[in-house]
């Protein structure tokens, strides 16, 4: 938990036997009340824990990790990890990194221990008007988890060819490694370069960044690779629905819809813990600008860097406006709201560790989402914090990123199932067992 400030209350415990819930609607304040609800063991309660749209840059720096390093290399961590069982993350690398005219950084090599098991990239701080990557990961004994130039392609995702999955985004980027079974990461020595590009230039064309901070978590177990994991949660309320940092904790349309939660993330083991009641600027209700790195959604998500716990933030509103003819996740009833969305990612996975960035957080249109025929606000927030954790689409309906593949890369998956709750329709509720080892890779389970 980053603070104390907040009041602890009692542990929310609801059973929940259906998959409505009732519409929401109202209004809130920027500088509001704010509390936590702790979590618990109770499978009733809370305990537990998604599109993609682009969002941006970073001004607060990385968060609640280790302060031993310095800022010349490798920051923070061990050589030995936590004690067998303890699964928790450590900071492998922290600085600032200049780029050169054409947008790459030199090469920067960190070390991961031993016990590693995964690790979490994330790029900010860089202006947000740039589109951010990392190229060239290779690990030890020369496995290629990212390849060199990839990003020459023209295409903003690596995938054929990529053992490790990643898309490049505005304003800040993140990656987790692996994110597949093609993937590896081994302890030993780690290198790879940040790069940015412009929106509208090309490759190798001159670039007017100075500078960015690259961010590395290692997650670490000596026992290998966590079987189960707790996610917290840091709820924004701009209004949307009635629901605010006050009145939520009580609602039972809130509670139904964690709960739900709850038992959509319990087959892959990962319980909801603490959660977070922030209120938020009422005027970011409804949210465009959603491939922009300056956009209205990407002011959102800068938001969180008033989180108070370390896990995702998951922002509602009551609009999203794609800016465009169609919806990215591309479901009929999407189609015929006519280009507006149920709910976006900052990214696959979004930045980990680090508040504050035009990418760090998750919106979730409530109306739209508590309206006939939509998924509901359970599915639609598990979903999209899904993606926020690392899964892509199990299969998608419409490749609206050039080059995007058909399907994740995931083996036990099924092709085109609108029964998965990562499924491009959004609607189902099933998960697998290589979606929870991603998810709980990620440094925010723990």
């Amino acid at each position: 938990m980053k603070g104390s400030n907040k009041i602890r209350l009692g542990l929310i415990i609801v059973m929940v036997s259906g998959l409505a819930a009732a519409p929401l609607m109202g209004c809130s304040d920027d500088e509001g009340s704010q509390q936590i609800i702790p979590g618990g063991d109770d499978d009733a309660g809370p305990s537990g824990g998604d599109d993609t749209g682009p969002s941006g840059g970073d001004d607060t720096g990385p968060s609640g990790g280790d302060d031993t390093g310095d800022d010349t290399g490798p920051s923070g961590g061990d050589d030995t990890g936590p004690p067998p069982g303890e699964s928790d993350y450590v900071v492998l690398f922290d600085d600032t990194l200049a780029l050169d005219s054409s947008g790459y950084s030199e090469v920067v090599e960190f070390d991961a221990p031993d016990g590693i098991n995964s690790i979490a990239v994330t790029v900010s701080e860089g202006p947000p008007t740039m589109m951010y990557f990392i190229t060239g990961w290779i690990g030890p004994d020369g496995f290629e988890i990212v390849p060199d130039g990839w990003e020459s392609g023209g295409m903003p995702i690596c995938a054929d060819g990529c053992n490790n999955r990643l898309m490049m985004d505005p304003g800040a980027f993140a990656t987790l490694a692996p994110n597949n079974p093609a993937s590896q990461v081994d302890p030993g020595t780690h290198s790879m370069r940040v790069g940015a590009q412009s929106a509208t230039a090309g490759i190798g064309e001159t670039l007017n960044v100075a500078t960015v901070r690259l961010t590395i978590h290692g997650k670490v177990d000596a026992a290998g690779a966590p079987s189960s994991g707790t996610l917290d949660l840091n709820f924004f309320f701009t209004g949307a629905g009635g629901w605010t940092a006050d009145n939520a904790p009580d609602d039972p349309d809130f509670q139904n819809m964690v709960a739900l939660m709850d038992e959509i993330y319990d087959q892959v083991h990962i319980d909801i813990g603490d959660i977070a009641f922030h209120d938020a600027d009422p005027n970011y209700r409804v949210v465009g600008g959603i491939q922009s790195g300056t956009g209205e959604l990407a002011q959102l998500f800068a938001k969180s860097e008033r989180a108070e716990l370390e896990g995702p933030s998951v922002f509602f509103v009551e609009g999203i406006d794609s800016g465009f003819g169609f919806i990215q996740d591309g479901n009929e009833y999407n189609q015929q709201m006519g280009g507006g969305i149920l709910g976006i990612s900052g990214g696959i996975p979004g930045p980990m560790i680090v508040d504050g960035t035009p990418r760090s957080g998750v919106a979730v249109d409530v109306d739209s989402s508590s309206a006939m025929g939509a998924p509901g606000i359970a599915h639609v927030t598990a979903h999209e914090i899904g993606h926020y954790l690392g899964l892509f689409h199990t299969t998608e309906n419409i490749t609206f990123i050039p080059g995007m593949p058909a399907h994740d890369p995931l083996p036990d998956t099924a092709e085109d199932d609108p029964s998965y709750l990562m499924h491009a329709s959004g609607s189902g509720d099933l998960m697998s067992e290589w979606q929870g080892r991603v998810m709980r890779k990620n440094p925010w389970v723990y």
